[in-house]
């Protein structure tokens, strides 16, 4: 159970007569996503201010007359809640005001007034390391002047908040800038040293013999040659594979298969549309055909007993014809002659045969008419037969083409672009080992400058580099991070001289930029998750905006790979975080909606439609 550090509770920006703008965070992970220019960065950016940013966040047209920025915190150690006020105006933005309660009862709170700046007697930054347990006192601003200055708060800000410009940064995590020049870069760089080693910088100051002196910056470009030479290795390796061919080519020719497979693909989707169309039509003959079919049943077996009838009346009239030879006898009782009866019978006998026939005559009609129609529903049969067989035709011969002529092209194709990216990549590599060549040589020109120096001695400040146990053990947290996100399975190794990560024997760099956000991302979640598992200070969360927004350039940089971020490590990113330590926190800005089967999530979203739902983070007034 972490003691130290604090977690955000609310979020509430104000005006006058205008309605507060709130976000609720909770413990573990929260995402606040949905459409784009709905307020996320500067939800982002007002947390950032009332941390101790120097500038006054951006504001979007929607958010014009609010002035007041609140931010709800709790300690993680005796769970007391407090609020940071700060305004938004340029000529009050120096005071920062701490208001002991949260943001629906500050009228009732205590206050102190903190200064933005870390140096006063009371600032925003020292309640923050206080809360955080943090003892660092120093920093190295300067190596060659020897000169440092304090630890402030934000020296963890740069390693636990990415906003959307940052988190695709070629640069390093540790760097607020991609510029080397940047005098801010080395009390960066031994800020995150004190991060991950747990102890305070100290100064110390050594004076050097000219020949020991010399002597390290031999052994220094000793070092810098054996580099050399592995990058010449690898350049010369990478070439074999690039001979004869030109960078460009290579592009346009990925460009152009690319346009091959999509026309393809359009090509087979139509082609897909018509095979369903003829399975649709073929099924809807096939069905009319057993309808039919079913009907001539039925009328063969009504025609089945108009035959029957139409025996009956003739067995009857057989029968009578036969009744009719018999020979008059008298009664065996009363022995009285039956003429009277056979009167009658040659009364009716006419009438009799004439209804007779009759019913006959009708049901012959009836057959005659029910066998019309058997015949046509058999011809309706046949010319069905005929119409599923040539749909049948169609369909075989859809089938052809998308199987034999139409799917072998696009893999191929696809075979073809995957040796080219291939070789592009062999391009690449050459050209990152050329640039590291090119700057390695530059240094080993420098020392030996310093070796032909006549004086070589003097004060020396000394910058101690990071043990590679602790930086393997950074590794390991950021490597099972990219894999859990289903990233790749890649080795993860530490740069000393950048600061950053090399993953799968890749610089960063040559990732595109949505790769590098999750890189990045991946960076800072790790490096809080080692301090925490060391007890180390920190904030305890963390703060990204647009770690899994795709980006694709209009126009690509040669030796750039355009990455995007599938959807596979989208949600395996979501899943992950979910289950993050309750100790800490995690809030995610983003455009990409979380997926609905990830639960244990603190979920806003944003649509950006007046009609639907929430809007964004400033309401409608």
């Amino acid at each position: 159970m972490i003691n130290y550090g604090f977690n955000l509770k609310k979020l509430v920006v104000r005006g006058e007569g205008k309605k507060d703008a709130i976000l609720t965070f909770d413990k573990g992970l929260n995402v606040v996503a949905g459409a784009s220019d709905t307020g996320k960065s500067f939800a982002f950016e007002c947390i950032n201010y009332v941390l101790g940013a120097r500038d006054i966040p951006s504001k979007p047209n929607e958010a014009n007359g609010y002035d007041m920025v609140f931010l709800e915190i709790e300690n993680n150690g005796n769970k007391q809640i407090s609020t940071l006020q700060r305004s938004l105006n340029e000529m009050e933005k120096s005071k920062i005001y701490h208001i002991f309660s949260d943001i629906d009862n500050i009228r009732n709170g205590n206050t102190e007034i903190l200064s933005s700046k870390h140096n006063a007697k009371n600032s925003i930054s020292k309640l923050l390391l206080d809360l955080c347990n943090c003892k660092y006192e120093n920093v190295l601003s300067s190596a060659s002047k020897g000169k440092t200055r304090s630890f402030s708060f934000r020296d963890f800000v740069h390693l636990t908040m990415l906003n959307e410009t940052k988190v695709v940064g070629k640069n390093s995590p540790v760097y607020t800038s991609d510029s080397k020049k940047d005098p801010s870069r080395t009390s960066e760089a031994t800020a995150f040293h004190t991060l991950i080693r747990g102890n305070d910088y100290k100064k110390s100051n050594i004076t050097e013999n000219p020949e020991i002196a010399r002597a390290k910056l031999r052994g220094q470009i000793e070092e810098l040659y054996t580099l050399c030479d592995t990058l010449r290795q690898e350049i010369s390796d990478s070439m074999q594979y690039t001979h004869g061919k030109n960078y460009d080519d290579v592009n346009y020719s990925i460009n152009h298969l690319k346009a091959i497979v999509e026309e393809k693909k359009k090509i087979i989707a139509v082609e897909e549309k018509i095979y369903q169309t003829l399975k649709n039509e073929c099924c809807a003959l096939s069905e009319k055909k057993e309808r039919i079919e079913e009907n001539a049943k039925k009328f063969n077996l009504l025609k089945k007993n108009y035959n029957s009838d139409i025996e009956r009346l003739e067995f009857i009239e057989e029968a009578h014809c036969y009744t009719d030879q018999l020979v008059s006898i008298k009664c065996p009782i009363c022995h009285s002659s039956n003429e009277f009866y056979n009167d009658m019978v040659l009364a009716d006998k006419s009438v009799y045969y004439i209804a007779l026939e009759k019913e006959k005559k009708k049901l012959s009609m009836q057959l005659s008419d029910l066998q019309d129609t058997i015949n046509d529903f058999y011809n309706d049969i046949i010319i069905l037969d005929k119409e599923i067989e040539s749909k049948q035709s169609e369909i075989a011969a859809s089938e052809q083409r998308m199987t034999t002529e139409l799917a072998p092209i696009v893999t191929k194709t696809l075979d073809e672009l995957k040796h080219l990216f291939d070789i592009k990549e062999f391009f690449i590599k050459i050209n990152n080992n050329r640039e590291r060549l090119e700057s390695l040589n530059k240094r080993i020109n420098d020392l030996n400058d310093k070796i032909s120096t006549p004086k070589t001695s003097g004060n020396v400040t000394e910058i101690e580099q990071l043990p590679m146990k602790l930086l393997e053990a950074l590794c390991d947290n950021i490597q099972n991070l990219l894999s859990e996100w289903n990233f790749e399975k890649l080795n993860v190794k530490f740069d000393l001289y950048k600061n950053d990560v090399i993953v799968g024997d890749k610089e960063k760099s040559s990732f595109g930029k949505g790769a590098r956000a999750v890189i990045n991302t991946a960076f800072i979640i790790a490096a809080m998750q080692y301090c925490l598992n060391r007890n180390l200070p920190h904030p305890t969360f963390i703060i990204v905006d647009s770690p899994l927004t795709t980006y694709k350039e209009k126009d690509k940089k040669q030796g750039e790979i355009n990455e995007e971020v599938i959807d596979n490590v989208k949600r395996s990113f979501f899943e992950n975080l979910s289950k993050i330590n309750n100790d800490c926190q995690i809030i995610i800005f983003d455009n990409v909606v979380p997926p609905k089967s990830v639960s244990n999530i603190n979920y806003h979203h944003f649509t950006g439609n007046d009609d639907i739902d929430r809007t964004g983070f400033i309401p409608k007034n």
